[in-house]
């Protein structure tokens, strides 16, 4: 029988907190935070848009994920699960400091995770419609 290597998640939980903890952040004000806010989701609006047009080629804003029907899948479990890899992306930062993939940044997970959010909060949106008529 093989025996799986004992993992001290403890540990590896203390380098990720103590990698956080020792980040010490510019003192925001709540103005400046409001401003961010504002340009932030600015440019998620245009991110969006863009994505939407190369995912759903026009025939709808959850086209991609309601394909998800045609293997027994709810689009939104599936929109979950989508949302679950940027997590694993961001765990990955979290304890190495760094992500493989040249180009992409742990912002761009956080980004696309406000993305995904947006399209579940959308998709429940578009169910409560359809179960008020």
């Amino acid at each position: 029988m093989i025996e799986a290597p004992e993992r001290n998640y403890m540990s590896d939980f203390n380098k990720t907190r103590e990698r956080i903890i020792t980040y010490q952040p510019y003192e925001m004000t709540t103005e400046e935070y409001l401003q961010f806010v504002h340009q932030l989701f600015l440019e998620l609006e245009d991110l969006i848009k863009a994505k939407n047009a190369d995912y759903t080629t026009g025939s709808g804003p959850f086209a991609n994920f309601k394909t998800a029907l045609d293997f027994g899948i709810d689009p939104i479990a599936g929109l979950a699960n989508r949302m679950g890899d940027k997590f694993q992306r961001i765990k990955s930062y979290c304890k190495q400091g760094k992500l493989a993939v040249a180009g992409e940044g742990v912002e761009d997970a956080f980004k696309d995770l406000i993305g995904y959010s947006t399209l579940a909060l959308g998709m429940l949106y578009e169910q409560q419609k359809k179960e008020q008529k």
